[in-house]
């Protein structure tokens, strides 16, 4: 049986909420079968992880990947893969490049960035469940210890707390927004929320919507437009959706321009909302 050997040691306090760390050798084990599965170490190789005793002071864990199937720096390939993610999975990926020749993928990145990995880094850092492990196996690091160095062979990665946020993946982009011409009725006016106000159509449907035409807003704030409750109001509307830290769907709505105006049968002004 080959075997290398793998450490994670979280500093700070010698002790650890067992939950916590229960899902990060969970992690481990998954990254461990992901990287395998993407070629990390050269071929899908089947791996035993197994944890051997903790040495003493801060909570060190030994973890020896072990197959039939003889790797060299299975440690060390693990990590550079890994540390590729930690990195730059918050990313978003502008444009990349195969390059067989090589065996290769030239990757472009939001910031600018641009650098070539291996196709089983490539492979990996595209893995939704390779980031969701990397994610258990630094949970640790945001319940109690103040960093997470994996040391494996030569190579070394270490996550702090200020890494975590980048261990998520960027957001999928919304669909496009839809634009369109709509005739509304204001609620109220609101200067104090934002410039979210609230709009209903001749059909009954009320919206929050924030208004962004400033030669609007600007004249009924300084008083040269008056507006009945009874006004209509042909608006350009914008509606996007956008999905919160959660991955919820979420849709908001955007008057670019107030085109025109009718003025209703009974004037009768509209509150400002306190």
């Amino acid at each position: 049986m080959n075997s290398d050997e793998l450490e994670l040691h979280y500093s700070g306090p010698s002790e650890m909420d067992a939950a916590a760390l229960g899902q990060a050798l969970e992690g481990v084990s998954r990254l461990v079968r992901q990287a395998s599965h993407a070629g990390v170490f050269g071929q899908d190789c089947p791996f035993e992880v197994k944890v051997t005793a903790p040495s003493s002071g801060s909570l060190s864990i030994m973890v020896l990947l072990q197959s039939t199937v003889e790797v060299v720096g299975a440690a060390d390939f693990l990590i550079k893969a890994v540390g590729f993610m930690a990195r730059h999975l918050h990313k978003r990926v502008t444009n990349f490049e195969h390059i067989p020749e090589r065996g290769t993928v030239k990757v472009q990145l939001s910031d600018g960035s641009c650098m070539e990995v291996t196709e089983a880094q490539w492979r990996l850092f595209n893995d939704p469940d390779a980031a969701k492990a990397l994610k258990k196996v630094a949970r640790p690091v945001s319940m109690a210890s103040d960093a997470l160095d994996m040391r494996g062979g030569s190579e070394t990665l270490t996550i702090t707390r200020s890494d975590l946020p980048q261990l998520e993946p960027p957001p999928e982009p919304g669909p496009e927004p839809q634009r369109f011409t709509q005739w509304v009725f204001l609620e109220c006016i609101n200067f104090t929320r934002d410039d979210r106000w609230r709009v209903t159509t001749a059909d009954g449907d009320s919206w929050g919507v924030t208004i962004e035409d400033r030669g609007f807003l600007d004249s009924i704030d300084d008083g040269s437009l008056r507006i009945g409750r009874n006004d209509s109001f042909k608006v350009d509307m914008r509606v996007e959706v956008v999905r919160d830290g959660d991955g919820k769907e979420k849709v908001r709505r955007f008057i670019e321009r107030v085109a025109d105006r009718h003025v209703g049968a009974v004037p009768q002004q509209l509150p400002f909302e306190e």
